[in-house]
């Protein structure tokens, strides 16, 4: 029985790795378009600010239980739940980000950034077409 565990263990390892993903890195977070690890949270190499994030739950059906849990241990509630298509939004810090990271419900987990776009406006002195910037949110 211990070999078989072990080769299910050694199995689901190769499958991650053919796919690009190692077992602890399963789960990322995205911050304005760069990805981060639970890993490289706990270690300090990065550290999540406070901001809105979009998570997406699956299977889907099990939004609200995850949302019941999240407001049970976290005393957190989204800001917008749409559960019918496992999605949800609210602000969190890097506590609760880390909470939802861990859980296997989680498709995936990201904050998008505040862009603007200029395109040159009455005089065409605002910039080259379709110039951008981003900020954190």
């Amino acid at each position: 029985m211990r070999g078989h565990a072990c080769g299910l263990l050694l199995l689901a390892q190769v499958a991650g790795q053919a796919t690009g993903m190692t077992m602890s890195e399963r789960k990322r977070v995205s911050v304005c378009g760069e990805t981060f690890t639970e890993d490289q949270i706990v270690s300090g190499q990065a550290h999540i600010s406070e901001a809105v994030f979009m998570v997406g739950v699956d299977p889907k059906e099990q939004t609200a239980s995850l949302l019941a849990a999240a407001k049970a241990e976290l005393a957190w509630e989204p800001q917008t739940t749409f559960a019918n298509i496992g999605l949800f939004w609210g602000t969190m810090g890097q506590d609760q980000v880390l909470w939802f990271m861990r859980r296997d419900e989680i498709k995936y987990i990201q904050a998008d950034c505040q862009t603007q776009a200029a395109t040159g406006g009455a005089s065409g002195a605002a910039g080259p077409r379709g110039s951008h910037s981003t900020e954190s949110a």
